[in-house]
C-alpha cells in the first residue's frame, strides 16, 4: 500500500490530535500475518506517515504495539523516532524462553514504506533416520525358503562377513530445533522419522555419536563369521528399502547343482563363510569353498570341495580338502586331504588319502572294503578291513621329505662353511704378514696397533668377539691411529665379513639340528594298526623313507587274516609290536 492509499484510509479524527493509544490500535488493525500451521511466524503492519502525525506520538504508538508482542523498544530507537528520523531500524527481540532463537524487528518510517515488521524464526525440522551400508547388499544368497533352504535361481555369490567386521551404521533421527513465533513463543519442529530396521542374530550393536556429533548412531558389527541375510521392503532392493538383516553362521540347503539355478559366474563356484548343511548332494562340475564346516547328507561329486573346518558326507567322488577332519561312509575315485583325520566307515576304492591319521573302522557295516588305495599318513588304523588289489601306505612321507630337504641344505651349508674357513685362514695369514711390517717400524703407536689387531682377530676366530663388535673396534682404531692402521683396514674388514658368514652358516646348521630333533620326536609317534583280511588279489605295501615292507597271500590260498602292529623308532625303522598272519 503506497502513502496516498494509506492517507486516504486514515480517519481524519486520528490526526494530528490522536493519542498514542488510538494510533496503536490503528497500526495493530493493519496487521498482515504469515503462519506456520496455527503459529504466527511474521507480522507486517502499516505505519501512519510522519506528515500526518507528530513524531513523538508515532514513537509512543510503536512502543505500545511492540509491547503487545512482548517486545521492549530500545531507548535509542525510541529517541531517534521522536526526532523524526526516517531511517530503517532493525534490532533483535528476545524470545520468551532462553533456549529459543530471538525475533527480528524492522521499523521503516520512510515516506514510501512506513511499515513495522516482527519476524519470528522458523523451526528446523529434524533429520530423518537413515543407514549407511558397508557391504554389497546386491549380492544376495537367493531366496530363503520356509524350510531353511536357499533357492539358488537368483544367486550369484554369498555376501560374506568376518567376525568383528563393520556391516552398517544406523543414524537415528533428530528432533529438530524449535522456531520462535512473532509473540516469542516456541514453534515445534517436525522430528525426523526412525529408520525401521529389524536386527537379527549374529550381530552386535554399539551406540555412539556421528562424526559431527549431531546424530546418535548404532554401529552394527558381525558377532561371528557368516553370511549376511537381508530383507527388503517392496520389490526395489536398494539401501533405502533394507528392512531386515542378520548374520547366519549355519546355512541349510537342498542339492547343490545347476538344477536349482546358475551362479551366474564363470568359475561355477559356491563360496561362503559359514557352516553349511546340504541335505541332498553336491553334484556336477561345481566347486564349493567354505570357511566353516560342511555336512552333506548325500553324495559329494562336485569339482572341488575346500573346507576350512570338518567335512562329513555319506559318499565322496571328488577332490575334498579339510582343514580339520573328513568323515565319510564310502569313497570312490576321490582325492581326500585333511589336516587331522580321515575316517572311512564302509568302503574306499581307487582313492588317494592324505592326513595325519587315517582310520578305517566299520560303524554299521561288517567290514570296510579297501581296494586300489594310496595312503599318506603318520598313523593308520584299520579294523575289520578287507584289503583287495593294491593298497599302498606311505608312512611319514612329509617327515622323510623334510629330512631329505634338511640333509641337502645341511650338506650345502657344510660345504660353504668349509670354503669360508679356508678363506678365513688365508686372510688371517695375509694380515699377519702386514702386522709384521707395521711392527718393524718400531714406534709405540705401531706396537699398540699390532697388539690391538691381533687381539681382536683372535677374539673373532674364537667367537669371543662378534663381527659387529669388531666393526666398532676397527672404527675406533682408525680414528685413534689414522695412517698407521690404514694398510690393515681392508684385510681386517674381509676377516670380519668371513667371520660373519661363518657364524651365519653355523647358526643355520644348529637350527637344522634342532628341527631334526623335533621331527625325530614326531616320527617316534608313527604307527600302523591293521586287523582284517588280505584277499588273494591284494598286495599291501608299507613304505617309510627308502624302506618298504610287503604282504601278499601265498599262491595256494584265497585269503589270509592279518594282524599288523608296527611302531616307528627313529634310527631303527618300523619295529614289530604284533605281527600275526594266519
Amino acid at each position: 500500500m503506497n502513502t496516498a492509499e494509506k492517507t486516504e484510509q486514515i480517519p481524519e479524527q486520528l490526526f494530528p490530535d490522536s493519542t498514542p493509544e488510538e494510533v496503536a490500535l490503528w497500526i495493530s488493525a493493519s496487521a498482515d500475518r504469515a503462519r506456520i500451521g496455527t503459529d504466527v511466524l511474521k507480522v507486517a503492519m502499516d505505519l501512519p506517515p510522519l506528515s500526518r502525525i507528530p513524531a513523538a506520538i508515532l514513537a509512543d504508538s510503536i512502543a505500545r504495539v511492540l509491547a503487545e508482542y512482548h517486545i521492549s523498544c530500545p531507548e535509542e530507537v525510541h529517541n531517534r523516532l521522536k526526532r523524526n528520523e526516517t531511517d530503517e531500524f532493525t534490532f533483535p527481540a528476545p524470545a520468551r524462553e532462553e533456549h529459543l532463537r530471538p525475533r527480528t524487528v524492522v521499523i521503516n518510517c520512510s515516506p514510501k514504506i512506513s511499515t513495522l515488521q516482527i519476524r519470528g524464526e522458523p523451526p528446523l525440522d529434524g533429520i530423518e533416520g537413515s543407514i549407511l551400508v558397508f557391504f554389497d547388499y546386491k549380492v544376495k544368497p537367493g531366496k530363503l525358503l520356509s524350510d531353511g533352504s536357499i533357492d539358488f535361481r537368483e544367486i550369484n555369490r554369498f555376501p560374506q562377513v568376518g567376525a568383528g567386521q563393520h556391516i552398517l551404521t544406523v543414524f537415528e533421527p533428530t528432533g529438530g530445533i524449535p522456531g520462535t513465533d512473532a509473540y516469542g513463543y516456541p514453534i515445534a519442529p517436525e522430528g525426523g522419522k526412525t529408520y525401521s530396521l529389524e536386527v537379527g542374530e549374529g550381530i552386535v550393536v554399539k551406540t555412539g555419536k556421528s562424526e559431527d556429533s549431531q546424530q546418535t548412531v548404532r554401529e552394527l558389527y558381525a558377532e561371528k563369521s557368516g553370511i549376511i541375510i537381508c530383507g527388503f521392503e517392496g520389490q526395489e532392493k536398494n539401501e533405502s528399502s533394507l528392512c531386515r538383516i542378520a548374520v547366519e553362521n549355519h546355512l541349510v540347503m537342498g542339492d547343490v547343482d545347476f538344477s536349482t539355478g546358475s551362479l551366474g559366474c564363470s568359475d561355477q563356484e559356491l563360496r561362503c563363510t559359514a557352516d553349511v548343511e546340504v541335505r541332498g548332494d553336491i553334484r556336477g562340475r561345481f566347486s564349493v569353498v567354505i570357511d566353516g564346516h560342511l555336512e552333506v547328507g548325500g553324495a559329494v561329486e562336485g569339482e572341488v570341495v575346500d573346507v576350512s573346518g570338518s567335512v562329513t558326507a555319506g559318499f565322496i567322488r571328488s577332490s575334498v580338502r579339510s582343514g580339520k577332519h573328513i568323515k565319510v561312509g564310502a569313497a570312490h575315485h576321490a582325492r581326500m586331504t585333511a589336516e587331522d583325520i580321515i575316517t572311512i566307515e564302509k568302503e574306499v576304492a581307487r582313492c588317494r588319502l592324505s592326513a595325519d591319521h587315517i582310520a578305517m573302522i566299520p560303524e554299521e557295516a561288517q567290514q570296510v572294503l579297501c581296494t586300489q588305495v594310496h595312503i599318506s599318513a603318520n598313523s593308520v588304523q584299520m579294523e575289520k578291513i578287507s584289503l583287495r588289489n593294491m593298497v599302498e601306505i606311505d608312512l611319514g612321507r612329509n617327515y622323510f621329505m623334510q629330512l631329505d630337504q634338511m640333509e641337502t641344505t645341511e650338506d650345502n651349508l657344510k660345504r660353504t662353511l668349509r670354503l669360508v674357513l679356508v678363506e678365513l685362514k688365508d686372510r688371517v695369514a695375509v694380515i699377519g704378514e702386514r702386522l709384521k711390517r707395521v711392527q718393524a717400524r718400531g714406534s709405540a703407536d705401531n706396537r699398540k696397533v699390532v697388539q690391538l689387531v691381533r687381539s681382536v682377530t683372535a677374539g673373532i676366530l674364537k667367537g669371543e668377539i662378534s663381527p659387529e663388535q669388531a666393526h666398532v673396534k676397527a672404527k675406533e682404531a682408525a680414528a685413534a691411529y689414522g695412517y698407521i692402521i690404514n694398510p690393515l683396514i681392508k684385510p681386517f674388514v674381509n676377516i670380519i665379513k668371513l667371520a660373519k658368514k661363518r657364524n651365519e652358516c653355523q647358526s643355520k646348521l644348529d637350527a637344522i639340528e634342532e628341527q631334526k630333533e623335533v621331527i625325530s620326536e614326531s616320527m617316534n609317534k608313527m604307527k600302523i594298526r591293521i586287523n582284517g583280511i588280505l584277499e588273494a588279489s591284494a598286495k599291501l605295501t608299507i613304505r617309510y623313507g627308502q624302506e618298504e615292507q610287503c604282504w601278499q597271500v601265498p599262491p595256494d590260498r584265497e585269503r589270509k587274516h592279518v594282524t599288523i602292529e608296527l611302531d616307528y623308532v627313529s634310527g631303527m625303522g618300523l619295529m614289530d609290536v604284533v605281527r600275526d598272519e594266519e
